[in-house]
């Protein structure tokens, strides 16, 4: 039997030129090397699927490429690069930090790090999910990293920067990839549709690339898997059973159901669940139209719907007001957080769908009686409370005369008689008569 890669692999990027949807990556790491500035270690942080380890590579093919075609651009035919494509190369050293997270490994390689490349002129370690390294590892490799050999650069991949420690990330230089757009997903996917001599509708591969959230490899991961399932021809409807998510086109009819005749969402919802879908996929996808419906209802344009879609999406939220759906949106949202705790996911987002549907907004303007509570106050400002405020006012003036010369003249004789009897002795000039 014939054995073919799977589409992820072959159609990986192999120089930097291929790197789709991180221009600014590219941009760095090729000045880096056309001006010789070269860290000697860089961390490679982002979401899955967005080319890091496939960056990491074309790095070690550019820097050790024996007759490359310009200074950022390997040959990809001569040994060293078929031997670092296929991750054979003694001096390219690929550690899966998932599986290898003990200190003896880092150990390990502090002693290797110090031999001279054997067949390359640059050695590099590229340590795939760093962030899963234990803390001897990163104190075992923090010294290495710091004060490297000559020709030696390592290179750290990981998902969540954010684990690994400060004073790793202060040795290295730090690029971070972003989510891949939906215009480039679908292109690179019509690109493997036109080389594989595959059969699909445009709309069909958007709907892939919709499902691939930025992430290059799921979408392509999900293309192969489609094509394995039902053959080279496809259709939207072989994405949606693959996929196990609803069409656009149920999930608006849901929502003009929801809107328009409540009662029918039930039996709606109980079809689709029938046929075995998925109800994370479906909480997935009926946010994303009710956050599309906002946007239609607002007058944004996007390029996630078909013509016909967008159509009749305008239809249904034409019937639908601004506020409703940012309230089916908000109750909605909490969706994910249901089906959490329920053994059944299915009867969590039906009774979620009851809760939205009785507490319809149409009945909160006669729920505003609160002006009837003013005249209550009133009573309370009547003439009762005017009285008892009165003769406590009235025995302020009382108070007034208050005889203010009554202490003055007690102060003034009290001062009189003791200042004289006090001077009179004293300055007696009687002389005492003197003994016989």
């Amino acid at each position: 039997m014939k054995n073919t890669d799977a589409f992820y692999r072959k159609y990986r990027s192999k120089r930097f030129s291929d790197i789709i949807g991180q221009d600014h990556i590219v941009q760095t790491l090729s000045n880096a090397i056309t001006h010789g500035r070269l860290a000697h270690a860089y961390i490679l942080s982002g979401p899955r699927g967005t080319g890091k380890t496939s960056t990491a590579r074309i790095l070690a093919k550019t820097l050790n490429c024996r007759s490359p075609l310009s200074q950022t651009d390997p040959c990809l035919t001569c040994d060293i690069c078929k031997k670092i494509t296929g991750n054979h190369s003694m001096d390219v050293v690929e550690l899966d930090a998932a599986s290898h997270t003990s200190v003896d490994y880092i150990r390990e390689l502090n002693d290797q790090v110090h031999f001279q490349p054997i067949e390359c002129l640059y050695k590099l370690y590229i340590i795939d999910e760093a962030h899963m390294l234990s803390t001897g590892a990163f104190n075992a490799l923090l010294k290495t990293i710091e004060e490297p050999p000559p020709n030696v650069c390592f290179v750290l991949a990981t998902t969540e920067a954010h684990k690994i420690p400060k004073t790793i990330q202060s040795r290295c230089q730090q690029l971070n990839f972003s989510r891949i757009s939906l215009d480039n997903i679908t292109q690179q996917l019509s690109h493997i549709v036109t080389e594989e001599g595959l059969t699909i509708p445009d709309h069909a591969i958007r709907m892939i690339a919709n499902h691939a959230d930025g992430c290059m490899r799921d979408g392509i991961t999900l293309l192969d898997q489609v094509v394995a399932s039902h053959g080279n021809t496809l259709t939207d409807t072989h994405i949606q059973e693959t996929i196990g998510t609803p069409t656009m086109a149920i999930l608006i009819q849901l929502l003009s159901q929801l809107n328009a005749s409540p009662g029918t969402v039930m039996s709606t919802l109980d079809d689709l669940f029938n046929t075995g879908l998925n109800p994370s996929a479906f909480v997935s996808d009926w946010l994303s139209l009710l956050k599309l419906s906002i946007m239609t209802k607002e007058g944004i344009e996007t390029t996630t719907l078909t013509p016909d879609q967008t159509h009749n999406l305008r239809t249904t939220v034409a019937t639908v007001s601004a506020t409703q759906l940012n309230r089916y949106l908000i109750e909605f949202g909490q969706l994910s957080r249901d089906i959490r705790g329920f053994v059944h996911p299915e009867l969590a987002i039906q009774i979620r769908f009851l809760a939205v549907r009785d507490s319809d907004p149409t009945p909160k303007p006669e729920l505003k009686p609160e002006p009837k509570l003013e005249p209550r106050s009133e009573p309370k400002s009547d003439p009762r409370s005017e009285p008892k405020s009165e003769p406590k006012l009235a025995p302020t003036p009382k108070p007034e005369p208050k005889p203010e010369p009554k202490p003055e003249p007690k102060l003034e004789p009290k001062s009189e008689p003791k200042s004289e009897p006090k001077s009179a002795p004293k300055s007696d000039p009687t002389p005492k008569p003197e003994p016989a």
